[in-house]
């Protein structure tokens, strides 16, 4: 995975909370950010 902006190959997963009902699975939910430029 390269970044289109700035090619930096150092990127951060960036996870996005969700509210979940009780019991209900969560899976991993979240984008990916370029740790040089901080692009998505």
């Amino acid at each position: 995975m390269k970044c289109k902006v700035c090619g930096s190959e150092k990127f951060e997963f960036v996870s996005e909370e969700r509210i979940e009902a009780p019991g209900e699975y969560t899976s991993d939910i979240g984008h990916y950010k370029c740790r040089r430029c901080g692009t998505r």
